[in-house]
This record gives structure tokens, sequence and C-alpha cells, in this order.
């Protein structure tokens, strides 16, 4: 077993030599299995493993009734990866933050390199397919990372029939699209919900609590309600769900003005004016009943980076994974936790 280790790794370091020095230019096709082990005495076994090396170093590509071929670009032994962000520029998103540390120290891992690029919010799709399509050519990406929340389902379709790999982090924000299987790393906004209703409780030992959310036709927020409903049903404690209209963030700031002041004339008639209160949202859902000066104690969730640190583990996992065993659709769930954040 020792020999053919060792015959394995001679036989793949040779065929290295000769793609990273040229003598195999890209698009060549190599030798048979066969002619190759006569060519280095040795066994098809140990060429088949010899093979599989270079497979996993993206020297080499596979076609199925064609044989082994020198990728076109076998300089890289990395992965090239397109993490594609669709925001508007004007506007700071956590969520968007803190996926954008998955390219970056201490979180980047080996093996990996990361093109980024911005993309406008609202593309019509025909441009969001030539700019998705012209970014994989141009950068030769061996696979693609989008943002799940921002893409709707024409979008999602047009990810389906790129030539790259594409992997979603996140949610999908229409629970429509949950049906469809995607490679896709999620959060457990279920259970985040139970627990941080847990930690408010211990910290407050409060029986009423007030939940701001964003709208629950977002398929995170409608997770995270249920989560902290069945927490509070479970620890008898009385909850209350205020829901902001979907976009909010874009309302103009009157508009803002006036949905917030009538959310907390609800929850000051609902008997909740003096109660904790959580926002699922952050600071940018409630800045505007916290400048009112509302009695209620508000909090908001703070994810730190090392509540992501087994999130990105395994984005990456799922990277390599679909860039070498092709497009078959694989979902992992990772709880992000998170802590206790005072707002007012």
């Amino acid at each position: 077993m020792f020999r053919t280790q060792n015959k394995t790794s001679e036989v793949a370091d040779s065929l290295i030599r000769q793609i990273t020095g040229r003598g195999l230019s890209p698009g060549t096709r190599l030798k048979s299995m066969r002619q190759l082990a006569q060519e280095y005495s040795c066994s098809t076994q140990v060429i088949f493993d010899a093979l599989n090396i270079l497979e996993e170093k993206r020297l080499i590509v596979r076609k199925a009734q064609s044989g082994v071929f020198v990728r076109e670009n076998p300089r890289n032994v990395n992965l090239e990866v397109g993490l594609l962000i669709m925001r508007n520029k004007n506007r700071n998103n956590p969520f968007i933050e803190h996926m954008l540390k998955l390219a970056e120290a201490p979180w980047l891992e080996d093996g990996f390199n990361f093109t980024i690029r911005v993309f406008p919010s609202g593309l019509e799709p025909e441009q969001f397919d030539y700019e998705l399509s012209k970014l994989i050519d141009r950068m030769q990406l061996d696979a693609v990372v989008l943002l799940a929340p921002f893409l709707g389902k024409v979008e999602l379709e047009i990810c389906q029939s790129m030539k790259a790999p594409v992997v979603l982090l996140g949610d999908l924000a229409d629970p429509a699209t949950h049906s469809q299987a995607f490679n896709q790393v999620t959060g457990d906004n279920y259970e985040l919900g139970r627990r941080i209703l847990a930690k408010i409780q211990q910290k407050n030992n409060t029986g009423k609590l007030v939940l701001l959310t964003g709208s629950r036709q977002y398929y995170f927020n409608a997770e995270f309600c249920r989560g902290a409903e069945d927490f509070a049903a479970a620890s008898g404690i009385h909850l209350l769900i205020k829901e902001f209209p979907m976009k909010f963030s874009h309302f103009s700031p009157n508009e803002r003005i006036s949905v917030s002041t009538a959310v907390l004339k609800e929850i000051e008639n609902d008997g909740f004016g003096d109660s904790v209160c959580l926002s699922n949202g952050g600071s940018s859902l409630v800045e505007e009943i916290i400048n009112s000066g509302t009695r209620m104690k508000i909090y908001g969730i703070e994810h730190g980076g090392e509540n992501f640190g087994t999130f990105y583990r395994m984005v990456y996992k799922l990277i390599r994974q679909v860039c070498l065993n092709g497009s078959s659709n694989r979902s992992m769930v990772c709880l992000i936790d998170g802590e206790l954040e005072g707002l007012n």
C-alpha cells in the first residue's frame, strides 16, 4: 500500500510538472489510462488515483466518452468564485456586510480566489442574465455565490441555467420558492427566534413582550416569528407581534414616521406600552419608534463574526462539493446565533 501511494504521488507530480510547465498545453487530451500505465510502469488504478489528484487541483477536466483534458486555465489551482451582491448603493444591509466577510481574513480559506461584484437591485431579467453570464465567462469562474433573499423566481431560473454552479446564501424571501431544490446554505431562523426570546426572558424576567418584525411574507421573518411564538406559548409569555409592510426601508421619511406612529399607537392600545420590545430588523426598523421617546425597552439582535464562523465553513464545503461533483442540489442549515443589543 505504501509503495502504491508513493507511485501515485510520483505519477501525479510528473503530470503536474508537465501541465504547469506547459509541456501539456491547455485543451490537450491526455493519453488513455492504459497508455499512461504503460508509460509509468504501474497499474491503471495508480493512474486513476493520480488523475483524481489532478482533478482536485483543478488541472484537468474529464469529459464523458471523450477522455481527460488539460483545463483551459491550468496554472490556477484555486477555485475561482464570484460573489455577487445585489443592493441599493445608498442603503447598508447587515446581512450583506456579513456575507462579504466570507471572502476576507480570517474566514477566507486556502484554495479559493474571490471576485466580488455589486449589481444594482432591480435589474431587468435580460440584463441580470447578461451580466451574470459575462462575469462567469470573463473571470472563468468555477462557481457563483449569490444572496438568496434578493432573488426572485425569474432570477432563480436564470441561475439554474448558468454553466457554472450557483450557491445561494441565506433564505429565499418568497415562501413559494421553497419547494425547489438549490445549492444553498441557510440560517435556522426558527431556532433563532426561540433562542432570542429565551435570552430576553432570562435577562428581563418579563411576562409580556412586543416583537417588531419585517413583513412575514418574507420566509426568514415568518420562520423567526414562528419560533418566537412557540417559545412564548411554552413559557407563558404574552407575545404581541407587530408587522411592518414589505420594503419598509424603501419608504420615504414621512411614510416611515406615519407607519411607526400607527404601530406605536396599536401597541399602547393593546396594553403593551411599557413592555420589553424586540426588533428582528435591527435599529433601522424601529428608528422612528426609538425617536418617539417610547417607554419600551427595545432590543435588537447582534450577530458577531464568530456567530457566522460555522456558516462560512459550510459555504466553503458546499462550494467544493458542487465544483467537484456537479450541479446536484444540496442544502445545508446552520444556526447563526445572536446576542441581545440594547437599542435605546
